[in-house]
């Protein structure tokens, strides 16, 4: 039997005392600084378990939930961006652990309501604020029936990375400071295979685990043990990346090919998965004023690139929901989706957006505040 994954820490031991240690005091800084800049109160969540991330190469993927709409979103976004310069320039570390702003942001009532996708909301873990919130949050999720929403969120993460979909050369090591000469050897393990075996373990037991380290050590075929092997003890002993990809290769090739299930016909976005696109823009703003205008030697380039993904993934679910929103919500989103420049992203065009935006504060405002528990046709 397989020793339980233990996050490794650079200096090639095995302890959770180690370095990684550093997280909760940067996600507690973050939190309250953020928290005495708003009006409202706020929880602050990641995506993965603490055990997932491995300092000083995972980046911290934030989540902000805010007790009621801000007065104003537009400088909500500012300030979101702002604190992240700040941090970063204070600790240039942070560079790579802060390497973005938030990736969502929700009201309060809307994961009260259970109207974020479960298979989100089952990987979060406290970062500041109400921890027995999240605990709650959390718990919900993982109680909920297993649904077609499941099947794509985690289907989405496979064709991400399998078969050929995974480049090394696109996790940059730009803003790696500590350790660089192991940073691929972490993108290999945690950004490749440990998402494949985590999405393919959901699949199979039609469960949603919390991260990657528990379905690593659930579900450890001779294949993925053996990679693992060669990339313990903090990557020291790791082969180079290219081979260590090779081997991850292997690894993946051994997984069983999830089951096959039911599909929606109709292809509607659900009420979670249209909470979570407007989850994503409320919090785009921040993110194109950070990587237009970052801190010395931050480098965004390649974050540029990549919002791609996740802008018009957000943007597509919003186009294929309208016709199932009210009308007044409808109105908003259609006038919304004129605001965002056709793919790809890059720096013109996400300034065409932030000026876009800029223009339309009372829209902005309004979208992102509608209670979206009721903005749908009967």
């Amino acid at each position: 039997m397989q020793p339980p994954l233990t996050n490794p820490s650079p200096d090639g031991t095995i302890s959770p005392a180690g370095p990684q240690a550093r997280y909760p005091a940067v996600e507690t800084r973050y939190g309250q600084l953020l928290a005495g800049s708003l009006d409202t109160a706020v929880v602050v969540t990641k995506k993965w378990q603490d055990t997932d991330l491995v300092w000083p190469h995972s980046d911290i993927d934030l989540r902000i939930i805010v007790d009621e709409p801000p007065a104003d979103w537009i400088a909500l976004n500012e300030q979101l961006a702002q604190l992240q310069r700040e941090m970063v320039t204070d600790d240039p570390i942070l560079r790579r652990v802060l390497e973005h702003p938030p990736g969502w942001v929700f009201q309060r009532h809307e994961v009260d309501a259970g109207l974020v996708p479960a298979a989100e909301v089952a990987t979060w873990s406290h970062s500041f604020g109400d921890p027995a919130a999240v605990d709650q949050w959390r718990k919900q999720a993982l109680a909920r029936p297993w649904s077609t929403e499941d099947d794509r969120f985690y289907r989405g993460i496979i064709a991400a990375r399998a078969e050929g979909a995974y480049r090394l050369e696109a996790d940059s090591a730009d803003n790696v400071v500590l350790d660089a000469d192991r940073y691929g050897a972490h993108c290999v393990s945690w950004h490749y295979l440990a998402p494949v075996v985590f999405a393919t373990a959901c699949l199979g037991a039609r469960r949603r685990l919390s991260g990657k380290s528990e379905a690593l050590n659930a579900y450890r075929t001779e294949a993925v043990a053996e990679f693992l092997s060669l990339a313990r003890n903090g990557y020291r002993d790791a082969p180079a990346p290219a081979a260590l990809l090779r081997q991850a290769h292997r690894a993946i090739a051994t997984l069983p090919a999830p089951p096959e299930t039911a599909r929606a016909t109709d292809g509607t976005p659900t009420r979670a998965e249209v909470v979570s696109a407007v989850g994503v823009l409320r919090c785009r703003i921040a993110r194109y004023s950070y990587y237009l205008t970052p801190p010395p030697s931050a480098a965004t380039g390649y974050l540029i690139d990549r919002e791609t993904k996740d802008l018009h993934g957000a943007i597509r679910t919003l186009r294929a929901a309208c016709p199932s929103l009210s009308t007044p919500l409808r109105t908003l989103t259609e006038r919304f989706l004129g605001l965002v420049p056709a793919p790809p992203t890059t720096r013109q065009s996400l300034r065409r957006f932030l000026d876009n935006a800029a223009a339309e504060p009372t829209l902005v405002q309004h979208l992102f505040s509608a209670d979206l528990t009721a903005g749908w046709a009967s």
